[in-house]
């Protein structure tokens, strides 16, 4: 639902930004019902929507010939060929897949740095507790993003991380 209505304000950003079309009237159809009903007003959408439906409204209520319209799945044979391809689940699961491994790459790196600033930290380990200086809290810090990476990591190679 958020792309869609991403989509709905990115069109109305594209039309307010151009003058030649500023004036003329322009409908654009949406297949999602829910989203179009929200920013006609006809209906109360999502909460954590509403900055985005609101910024919708506003474009519309500026832009006078600028309308919204709800058709159907299949309503139009041409764009939903058009459509099918980008929105595929091949495409979809290579981009999810390349950010899964975008994020294992990231737990690595975190992984790898820890054990470099360890060992340096763990070379002045007897001076950071003699004297008790800002380095401990350092070493407490790496200690515990330590621990987040290594959490992290697990859940994004097993599939627990809600972002996959």
């Amino acid at each position: 639902m958020p792309t869609q209505l991403n989509f709905m304000l990115s069109t109305c950003q594209l039309i307010a930004s151009m003058p030649s079309l500023a004036d003329r009237y322009v409908q654009f159809v949406s297949d999602s019902k829910a989203a179009v009903s929200w920013v006609n007003g006809e209906d109360f959408g999502n909460l954590n929507l509403v900055e985005l439906i609101y910024d919708v409204r506003l474009h519309l209520f500026n832009l006078k010939g600028l309308s919204i319209a709800f058709r159907p799945r299949g309503s139009n044979s041409v764009t939903d060929s058009l459509a099918k391809p980008g929105s595929s689940q091949v495409g979809d699961g290579l981009s999810r897949g390349m950010f899964k491994l975008a994020a294992c790459l990231h737990c690595f790196f975190c992984f790898f740095l820890f054990w470099v600033v360890f060992k340096v930290s763990c070379f002045c380990l007897l001076c950071v507790f003699v004297l008790f200086c800002p380095g401990f809290l350092f070493l407490c810090w790496v200690w515990v993003h330590f621990c987040f990476c290594i959490i992290h990591l697990f859940g994004c190679c097993c599939g627990f991380l809600p972002f996959q």
